[in-house]
């Protein structure tokens, strides 16, 4: 079962979109991938309190495995752009690519969370032990820069490619001061988290249906054209468009791994 819910309180929800729980989440099959979404998640397994799933996981640019071979219980909080950077007051950028260890990020404090939460039984009393937690870590890190903050919800946005050059003179930086600072508070340059935007913007269009006219998905998205589509889409999902429709799970963001 995956439940959502929606942080309301002040400042917090200007840092994370939604905290979520999967509870029984089993599958068939033993390996699922997780597609590139732009964000930075942290994922308690809630089955044990020693834990290797208990996590940070960094801006993504490729597809991540997930084992899905067993019956898994999960917690979780997905950020805004540049929400991690503030909670944790480390450049997002070193989080790219990687995952680390709650005890890493936050010693003693991740172990103590991971035990209320593998303790409590109510989705809503794990929620708000995990809305709290973060609620308190977030006066340890720095304010999400405002260019930063403008540039992000110029590029979710648009409905084509946004010009970085464009982006950094808004901000009065210069090109190079402007990605600087984007990647550290957003865990990837402009550029790059554009085209995950992007690449997401599609697996939306994409949707439920079975049957797709890719060229049409292509330009409605902002690709030069199918080819330049075909290409991202590969190196994002590790899989032909085609091959999505076919290996996808009920979560589009979650596709079946070939043994």
């Amino acid at each position: 079962m995956w439940t959502t819910y929606q942080v309301t309180r002040r400042p917090l929800c200007s840092y994370v979109s939604f905290l979520w729980l999967s509870e029984s989440y089993r599958q068939p099959h033993p390996v699922e991938l997780i597609l590139p979404t732009a964000t930075v998640d942290m994922v308690v397994d809630l089955a044990q309190v020693d834990s290797p799933r208990s996590v940070l996981s960094g801006v993504q640019s490729r597809a991540v495995e997930l084992d899905t071979a067993g019956r898994l219980s999960l917690i979780g909080a997905r950020f805004k752009p540049g929400g991690a950077f503030s909670l944790l007051g480390i450049p997002a950028v070193e989080f790219h690519n990687c995952t680390v260890s709650l005890d890493t990020i936050w010693g003693y404090r991740g172990e103590q969370l991971r035990e209320q939460l593998h303790l409590a039984k109510l989705p809503l009393e794990r929620f708000q032990i995990l809305e709290v937690f973060l609620a308190e870590r977030l006066h340890d890190g720095p304010p999400l820069s405002e260019a930063v903050r403008h540039s992000v919800n110029a590029i979710d946005g648009a409905g084509e490619t946004v010009s970085v050059q464009k982006l950094a003179l808004r901000s009065g930086m210069s090109p190079i001061r402007f990605s600087t600072l984007f990647g550290d508070h957003v865990g990837l340059t402009p550029k790059s988290y554009a085209r995950i935007v992007r690449f997401q913007r599609a697996i939306a269009a994409i949707g439920s249906a079975t049957h797709v006219d890719w060229a049409s998905i292509a330009l409605g998205c902002g690709y030069f054209d199918q080819a330049h589509f075909n290409h991202d889409f590969v190196g994002f999902c590790g899989l032909a468009p085609s091959k999505y429709l076919t290996d996808r799970t009920e979560h589009p963001n979650h596709v079946v791994k070939d043994p």
